[in-house]
């Protein structure tokens, strides 16, 4: 695999207006041209894999959050060509000449969106109120906390309407009160029961001895 010219932007149109060049004619650009800092090249047209390193690239104007990284790529045949690997060091201006050798065999590669910072770090936390994600397409998506909903802007969070009682929902733990409340009342209904009941039993028991002493005082009377 041979990377032919290799060029950042920082929207995913492949032809943005807006781009910064990192790779021309398989070499790193010339003094001519801005440099890319601690570019390398790795490994280029040696396998069927091609690496390349950089630290950073610039574009004039605005706050750019990712970039996508394209190379226009050759699939060369070593079977038909010994010349795929290209030295970009064995020249004055290493960009002359052509990188393609043979059967030209060209498709354009762009990766995944690098982030180049966190959308939600910071104080701003991405514009969001209460919290903040980052979406598959590395945009921020704001959520708010229990008892808020999320605003029109989609950033903003306010308290939920309380005036509708559709869609709330109480916490689990409001509910525990009420059931200590509950349990110890019924505690206390079987306590008072089960003394009242004794009580009775007592009671009971004290008019059988009384009867049985008036019984004994009247037979001796009698006799």
């Amino acid at each position: 695999m041979q990377i032919v010219r290799c060029w950042a932007t920082p929207t995913n149109k492949r032809y943005d207006p807006t781009y910064t060049n990192i790779l021309d004619n398989g070499c790193p650009l010339t003094s001519k041209s801005p440099a890319i800092p601690n570019l390398k090249i790795i490994l280029n047209g040696e396998s069927d894999k091609a690496r390349i390193g950089f630290s950073a690239v610039s574009f004039k104007g605005g706050d750019i959050e990712t970039i996508f990284l394209r190379c226009l790529i050759n699939l060369c045949d070593k079977t038909k060509n010994n010349d795929c690997a290209k030295s970009c060091s064995d020249k004055a201006n290493p960009s002359d000449g052509s990188v393609l050798h043979g059967d030209v065999y060209l498709k354009v590669l762009t990766s995944s969106p690098i982030a180049v910072r966190d959308i939600c770090g910071g104080t701003n936390k991405g514009g969001c109120d209460h919290y903040c994600s980052v979406s598959s397409d590395n945009k921020p998506v704001c959520t708010c906390h229990q008892g808020f909903e999320l605003g029109s802007d989609k950033k903003s969070c306010k308290i939920k309407n309380r005036s509708s009682p559709i869609g709330r929902t109480v916490p689990w733990y409001y509910y525990v009160p009420v059931i200590l409340g509950v349990f110890l009342i019924i505690i206390a209904i079987v306590i008072i029961y089960r003394r009242r009941k004794k009580e009775s039993g007592l009671y009971k028991v004290a008019d059988l001895d009384k009867s049985d002493a008036g019984e004994g005082d009247e037979s001796r009377f009698l006799s």
